[in-house]
């Protein structure tokens, strides 16, 4: 499943969605962009990211970084203009992928998950050991399940989570992504923009924002707070916002920067 618009246009907005996610949750970010601007966009699907926790548990970050970065490869000569968009985990591939590229011209990180508080951090290092002392039970969502970090009651129908926990050898391959996302960020030349909710539980907001202003670099970065989501911030009540400020961004002349 992938979400694609082609406007017949010299520009590409490429979105990357979250961990054991998939593009439905960029779907109203991607249809209103496409309405306001006809770029083409793609939302592609990452390898493991169906409906089986298997498959998760068979993918890897590895995997998930060359499928963003082979689209990107395959399409880099076709169009003047690639922006990137990432929510979530998904704000780490476009990091690492974007500063391989120097045709991608902008980056939108949307809920990025590049630090956390310390009591989790230290439970992303033990991870590791913890798969081969501890049985670790996971399970697939049995009917609808609410998404509780979505705090808008329509979209939480509309947009269920797929699984009840995700595997530990997955979670073990986030925080192997995180960790080169993060060596991405502080050597970055993308200018980029950032959208985080101070009320994020997953990526919490005061971690993350230490994190991406103390390592900024020389390059552009804009930092947009919102009040009114949860995590899933593209689909919650703040979701015009986003779509607002997204828009301003790729419009926005920052051909200064270059000079």
């Amino acid at each position: 499943m992938e979400i694609n618009y082609r406007n017949n246009s010299k520009n590409l907005i490429l979105m990357v969605h979250g961990f054991s996610g998939y593009p439905g949750n960029l779907e109203y970010l991607a249809e209103k962009l496409n309405e306001a601007l006809s770029y083409d966009i793609l939302v592609p699907q990452l390898p493991g990211h169906t409906d089986k926790l298997e498959d998760l548990k068979q993918s890897n970050h590895k995997r998930w970084i060359e499928k963003i970065d082979s689209i990107v490869e395959k399409k880099k000569d076709n169009y003047e203009n690639i922006y990137m968009i990432g929510f979530s985990m998904g704000t780490l591939i476009a990091t690492i992928v974007a500063n391989r590229y120097k045709e991608v011209e902008k980056m939108i990180l949307i809920a990025p998950p590049f630090a956390f508080p310390l009591k989790k951090e230290i439970l992303l290092f033990l991870a590791p050991g913890l798969k081969l002392f501890k049985k670790y039970h996971y399970k697939e969502v049995e009917g609808n399940k609410l998404n509780k970090n979505l705090y808008d009651e329509e979209m939480r129908k509309k947009y269920p989570v797929k699984f009840e926990k995700e595997p530990l050898e997955s979670v073990i391959e986030f925080n192997k992504l995180r960790k080169e996302g993060r060596k991405s960020y502080k050597n970055n030349k993308t200018p980029f923009l950032v959208i985080q909710s101070t009320g994020d539980r997953v990526a919490a907001y005061n971690e993350n924002q230490e994190f991406l202003r103390k390592n900024i670099g020389s390059t552009f970065g804009r930092f947009v707070s919102v009040d009114d989501s949860g995590h899933m911030i593209p689909l919650d009540y703040d979701r015009d916002k986003v779509v607002a400020e997204t828009i301003k961004f790729i419009e926005e002349d920052l051909s200064w920067i270059k000079i």
